[in-house]
């Protein structure tokens, strides 16, 4: 394969990258923020202002095991130099950036410039780079299997004997995340068919630290211990039921995974618009070089290398694995981008197509990137806030059900806590289901700290959050203009009604106990819920959401029992499941009585296990 040195190549290749990282940076808090990596976030303060040295990893496996903490070190680094969240996601991107260009330049010294430029195109994928610059640990995965993959082909072309980058570089990825465990097979392969690189000095000077570093790290966490007590580590994560063999040829699941940047980006709710589209062609793409790398790349004793590293991988991965997340993918993406853009780049040159032609193709896959990242940021911008069915989030993937995880952007829940924070808005005057999905997805941490008194004279505003769709469906926010808007959501100010939840008056009743870190317990509600409101002679506007531990009939009218009005119409509902969590949001138009001391609306008396959220206002606003 030619490797001429083409200074058009050189100078195009690393401006792809530069400027598909310049838009993750440009968009650095367009990125998710919610109960992981607020919880890590607050380990790594710890670790800065107060010393608290973690000696463990964030838990994995539903928190069956941990690893060693390098993540939380690294996540502290950008802290030292200013303590905000926005500092790490700028620090994050960075790091994803520059090591794409150092992956880069490794593919093109030794592959040649043109499979570099292709590679610049497939550096950067479309889902994953939405949080590569999160605080989430997954978030790290690709920047040091870039830097891995390089180190890999740089010794492998060069055929250098010893290893000291490499070996540190794999320690610290797995201790982000265990993904990366199955890479050391095809690693262990490699140096099985080049001892020299085992007898090299740095070699064994990298592997005594890591090992070093590992038996300190058994000792100091407990882990010897714990593993000492249960027998072998394969029993934190045993998957009972599910063979290797049988997990292995779960066809299903190969093509789940096969899928899956197809299938995370049309899970999408809302849909944006051609991405769907953009992702198949960026997946067509990236198959197809993949296959011709498969035929074409036995030749080049490096891509051998490479591809029989991916293969390994795949075979202990799935093997393993009965159900695997999207996240579990990144760690092979660099060697599936490599090669993809190898396959592509040696199919043009036994065509003999002109360089011209070969920019050309390269143009139209970076066009088919850039176009599907600028959309997909533009979006999660405008809207803050996007549901994905959790099936479409696993391969296989799960059974089909009405369950969405809510994810909102950074920017936009801080964007929202600012329009609170100034106009000094507590907790509990804030109604709706777009504060209670907030709470949900981010532990409460954006909530306002104010609470307003249990009894206020005269009683303190109340105000609704909800996006733009509402009113499509519900009636409240007709008529009356939002006071604030951050992207799909809008703040408003109506003339509430001075109502009463279970004799307090308040927008809201949540429980403060914990399930775990990602979630808040609902409220128990002994005796089921009343909602009181002032008599009059206007129709009243009532909007009440719940957000439950079980399913209830709330969303049918025989679930409610009205007192001094009449229903006027039929009631609104809609409802939702947020990760375990059932949600009701419900809308009356009631009409008083004349005669009656005051409105109430109230279940059927038994106990409910269900935070509450409620507002009203007289139909003309």
């Amino acid at each position: 394969m030619a490797k001429n040195k083409t200074p058009v190549d050189l100078l195009l290749a690393p401006l792809m990258i530069a400027v598909l990282g310049g838009l993750q940076i440009y968009f650095f808090d367009v990125t998710f923020h919610g109960p992981d990596q607020i919880r890590d976030m607050e380990v790594a303060r710890r670790l800065v202002h107060a010393h608290e040295w973690p000696v463990n990893s964030p838990p994995m496996f539903g928190e069956r095991i941990t690893l060693p903490p390098g993540f939380y070190y690294l996540l502290a680094l950008p802290l030292l130099l200013k303590d905000s969240d926005a500092s790490v996601f700028i620090a994050f991107g960075i790091l994803f950036l520059l090591s794409a260009l150092y992956l880069w330049r490794q593919t093109s010294q030794a592959f040649g410039p043109h499979c570099g430029l292709v590679y610049a195109t497939l550096a950067l994928p479309l889902f994953p780079s939405i949080y590569a610059h999160s605080a989430w640990a997954p978030a790290l995965i690709i920047t040091f299997s870039n830097v891995l993959l390089g180190l890999y082909i740089r010794s492998a072309s060069q055929e250098k004997a010893g290893w000291f980058a490499l070996p540190l570089v794999f320690f610290l990825l797995v201790q982000i995340h265990p993904s990366a465990a199955p890479l050391l097979a095809g690693l262990t392969l490699y140096v099985l068919f080049h001892r020299r690189i085992l007898a090299d000095k740095r070699t064994l000077a990298s592997v005594a630290i890591a090992t070093a570093a590992t038996a300190v790290w058994l000792v100091k966490s407990g882990a010897w211990a714990r593993l000492a007590a249960t027998g072998a580590p394969a029993a934190a994560l045993q998957q009972p039921g599910h063979g290797w063999l049988a997990n292995f040829l779960d066809l299903a699941k190969w093509r789940d995974a096969l899928l899956m940047p197809y299938s995370l980006v049309t899970g999408i709710q809302p849909a944006m618009q051609p991405l769907d589209t953009l992702a198949a062609a960026g997946l067509a793409v990236m198959l197809a070089g993949l296959g011709l790398c498969c035929m074409l790349g036995w030749a080049e004793r490096t891509v051998r290398w490479i591809l029989a590293t991916l293969a390994i991988w795949l075979i202990v991965s799935m093997a393993f694995l009965h159900q695997g997340g999207f996240w579990h993918l990144d760690v092979i993406h660099p060697w599936l981008a490599v090669a993809a853009a190898y396959g592509w780049s040696r199919f043009c040159d036994l065509l003999k197509i002109p360089r011209l032609g070969l920019r050309a193709l390269a143009g139209a896959f970076f066009a088919i990137a850039l176009s599907s990242h600028a959309i997909l940021y533009r979006g999660m911008d405008r809207l803050g806030k996007m549901d994905w069915p959790i099936s479409t989030m696993f391969f296989p993937q799960a059974p089909p059900s009405d369950i969405v995880v809510p994810s909102y952007t950074y920017r936009h829940l801080t964007a929202v806590r600012e329009i609170l924070d100034t106009r000094r808005i507590c907790q509990d005057q804030v109604a709706g289901l777009a504060p209670m999905a907030m709470r949900e997805a981010t532990s409460r941490y954006f909530e306002p700290a104010c609470t307003t008194a249990a009894i206020t004279q005269p009683p303190a505003p109340r105000y609704f959050i909800a996006t733009a769709q509402d009113r499509l469906r519900f009636d409240f926010t007709k008529g009356i203009e939002a006071i604030a808007v951050a992207g799909d959501s809008a703040v408003y100010a109506p003339q509430a009604l001075d109502i009463a939840l279970n004799g307090k008056r308040t927008a809201t009743l949540l429980s403060q106990q914990r399930f775990n870190y990602m979630t808040y317990l609902p409220a128990h509600l002994e005796h089921g819920l009343q909602v009181t409101m002032p008599p009059g002679a206007a129709d009243i506007l009532l909007r009440l959401v719940l957000r439950c531990s079980e399913e209830l009939p709330a969303h049918q009218p025989g679930y409610w029992r009205l007192e001094g009005a009449s229903i006027a119409r039929p009631m609104i509902t809609e409802r939702h499941r947020y990760l375990s969590l059932y949600y009701y949001d419900l809308e009356w138009l009631l009409s008083p009585h004349g005669s009656a001391p005051a409105v109430a609306l109230s279940s059927l008396g038994e106990p409910m296990h269900c935070d509450v959220s409620a507002i009203a206002r007289t139909a003309a606003p």
